[in-house]
């Protein structure tokens, strides 16, 4: 098990300083579905949201490569969802660099009817065959209203007069 460990990570080594791993994003935009060895999962967790609501989170990402790199974000399975992810392509990334990606939920922009627990897997592409997958997960609920009252009785009204009874 410490050799095939050992090697594991020789092999990581070799794919990350490989001169192939850089390459033009113009080459990956592509892509569309991602089929290939994922490097590392995340999982981005948007808790609880009621159909109606709008919540956004926003994350830094550092650049650990020796050398610049090129990656993009598919973000082709969040369409219909209400989720956006911005921006999606970089390109030339120095070592070191701090990056952010905003990862927005808008119940507008839903064409889904889905509701509960749901996921959606977003790959982060730097080669056609290597990759990172992201996986959003929600709880999504409709709104509910409780009355206090189980019956309201609105007596006679004559047209252009008001009658007002509070719910609590």
């Amino acid at each position: 098990e410490k050799n095939y460990l050992i090697e594991q990570s020789i092999n990581h080594k070799k794919i990350m300083n490989s001169s192939s791993f850089i390459r033009p994003v113009s080459k990956l935009s592509s892509i569309r579905n991602f089929d290939g060895l994922v490097l590392s999962s995340f999982v981005v967790d948007f808790g609880d949201i009621i159909l109606g609501e709008s919540k956004s989170i926003e994350y830094e990402l550092t650049s650990l490569t020796p050398y610049p790199i090129c990656f993009e974000v598919l973000s082709q399975s969040l369409d219909g969802s209400g989720f956006s992810i911005s921006p999606t392509s970089f390109v030339d990334i120095p070592p070191n660099e701090h990056l952010k990606i905003k990862i927005d939920f808008d119940t507008s922009k839903r064409t889904f009817e889905n509701l509960g627990n749901c996921s959606y897997k977003i790959p982060i592409v730097t080669k056609e065959d290597l990759g990172y997958i992201v996986t959003i997960k929600v709880s999504l609920s409709m709104p509910t209203l409780l009355f206090s009252r189980t019956n309201f009785e609105f007596e006679p009204t004559i047209s252009g007069q008001t009658r007002i009874q509070t719910l609590q």
